[in-house]
């Protein structure tokens, strides 16, 4: 089913946008707020342009990641996984392949409310029952014996562990290509001294896995999306931040080397049918920003309650102590 589009008035209150997304019947949905409507449901590391609303890199995300660890070593403690220090550095600022989801609305609704001058959108996410089961189906053929999708679900996972691990292309090759038991030597690989080789190569190998390897029934599904692939994480809520804002996330598979696209990134508007999910996007008209939020002040949904640290208590603080202006 393609993603489905609604919207709300200009006069929209709250109950008005609840009402909207219960009318769809989704059970345990996500959600996520974009104050621009036209912004891309991609994560921040794959935005680029001068509004961030085209798809590209800007970063490389290995160094990033690398240096992070290294000035705040002391979180390696807590973050054990690569995901989770990306989860740390996402919800400070940094561009990661993780983008933001919550299971509370409201906290939706806040973010889709705060900035710009442009309508903004709200996105609820709800992956269909069983997606790698259905994936690994498509892969395995339909016998129970072969099925396996824990083994999918971990082949995902390592594919885009690699993609933020690799410095190269020769290095990503070496760690996915080889553990595919595709015919190339790592020695093959080292004399490949231009990039031009390495990505004949790598096109080769998509080629030649993209419709066989695993299936002996026929039911063939294309290995390169894994590589693309856009995973539901729930991350352990390792700050208050994220307990407070009710985090979750979705990995993104892709991968830019220096500027240059080596695996697709996509955006999730346009692959729900591929990837077994649904998707509502319902707009939020700019003129309606400013009665949302203050009714979500009501609520107790504003920024001193969803960023506890001390830095984002300063606004709050100010407008309590304020002087009322002299009538």
């Amino acid at each position: 089913m393609e993603m489905l589009k609604d919207a709300v008035g200009r006069n929209a209150k709250l109950s008005d946008v609840i009402k909207l997304v219960q009318k769809n019947n989704f059970k345990d949905p996500w959600f996520r707020g974009q104050p621009n409507y036209d912004y891309k449901l991609v994560p921040g590391l794959f935005r680029t342009g001068e509004n961030k609303t085209e798809i590209g890199c800007e970063y490389d995300e290995r160094v990033m990641l690398d240096e992070f660890k290294r000035r705040y070593h002391e979180w390696g403690n807590v973050h054990r996984t690569e995901f989770e220090w990306l989860s740390l550095m996402q919800h400070y600022g940094y561009p990661t392949r993780l983008l933001d989801w919550t299971t509370n609305i409201m906290v939706a609704i806040y973010f889709a409310c705060i900035d710009g001058d442009n309508d903004g959108s709200i996105y609820v996410y709800k992956d269909k029952k069983n997606q790698i089961d259905k994936i690994a189906t498509k892969m395995l053929g339909d016998d129970p014996s072969i099925v396996d999708s824990i083994k999918v679900r971990q082949m995902i996972i390592h594919l885009i562990e690699e993609e933020i691990k690799s410095e190269s292309r020769s290095y990503f090759l070496h760690s996915v290509c080889i553990k595919s038991s595709y015919g190339v030597s790592y020695n093959e690989m080292s004399r490949c001294d231009g990039s031009d080789k390495i990505d004949t190569m790598m096109i080769n190998f998509l080629e030649d896995v993209r419709y066989i390897c695993v299936n002996m029934f026929g039911n063939h599904y294309p290995i390169y999306n894994l590589l693309s692939f856009i995973l539901k994480y729930n991350s352990p809520h390792l700050s208050k931040r994220m307990r407070y804002q009710h985090s979750c996330f979705t990995i993104h598979g892709g991968k830019y080397f220096k500027n240059d696209k080596f695996i697709d990134v996509n955006n999730m508007e346009d692959f729900t049918d591929e990837y077994f999910y649904d998707l509502i996007k319902i707009r939020i008209p700019y003129a309606a920003k400013k009665g949302l939020l203050e009714e979500l002040k009501y609520a107790g949904i504003h920024e001193a309650t969803l960023f506890p640290e001390m830095d984002r208590q300063v606004n709050s603080i100010k407008e309590m102590a304020k002087f009322a202006p002299d009538a």
